[in-house]
């Protein structure tokens, strides 16, 4: 079956008034964002109508928006050329010193954060988020 994407370029551009993500880049990271609004709302946002699917489509470009700052820290941290970044120079007595970029426990509570923000900006009045599944929302 193929994945179920709530919302497409054009709507993230011109109704959710989005300028973070490349049009290049929105699918995917789409399909991921709508895969979890799909596992918070336990499957309901696929029956979403009016109000309700609006607020599945702002949930998805939200969370498409974090996924891309999640990849960003994710290749930063992870890429195999890390340990040769510059990570400062000096001029006079010249030095450059490298080393590499580390995600922090800071930086990972704050993806998570944003994530649960999102969701709960966009879904938490719709009724479709877990009854007790979803950061202690209730219907």
């Amino acid at each position: 079956m193929p994945a179920m994407v709530y919302a497409d370029y054009d709507y993230y551009k011109n109704d959710y008034y989005g300028n973070a993500i490349a049009e290049a880049d929105f699918y995917s990271l789409a399909v991921r964002a709508s895969a979890m609004v799909d596992y918070y709302t336990n499957g309901k946002s696929r029956t979403a109508s009016g109000y309700n699917m609006t607020a599945v489509q702002n949930a998805t470009c939200a969370l498409a928006e974090v996924l891309q700052d999640e990849n960003r820290l994710n290749t930063a941290t992870f890429s195999a050329d890390r340990a040769s970044q510059v990570m400062s120079e000096t001029v006079g007595r010249w030095s450059r010193s490298y080393g590499s970029t580390s995600a922090t426990a800071t930086d990972l509570e704050m993806i998570s954060a944003r994530k649960k923000d999102a969701v709960l900006l966009y879904l938490g009045s719709t009724g479709m988020l877990q009854a007790d599944g979803y950061w202690g929302c209730s219907r």
